[in-house]
């Protein structure tokens, strides 16, 4: 009985293995190359969504910079109430 057990336990503990080890990496590599196309189509939006919101960002700096604050004190009262 108890060598049932221990032979049914052991072949699972195998068979969990071999799925983690053999089965599950060599899915990844082929569920890869079925879909690279599409990985390369979205590091190329995610490239563009990036270089827009580095233009913008400098954008938002120059017109900060252009809009310098006159009242040092009206501005800082202003953001402590934010």
């Amino acid at each position: 009985m108890a060598s049932q057990f221990f032979s049914s336990a052991g072949s699972n503990a195998v068979g969990t293995l071999m799925v983690d080890y053999l089965v599950k990496p060599i899915d990844r590599h082929i569920r890869y190359l079925f879909r690279f196309n599409q990985v390369v189509e979205d590091l190329r939006k995610k490239e563009k969504m990036l270089i827009t919101s580095q233009i913008q960002l400098k954008e938002d700096v120059k017109e900060a910079k252009l809009q310098k604050p006159r009242d040092r004190k009206g501005c800082r009262r202003l953001a402590d109430e934010c």
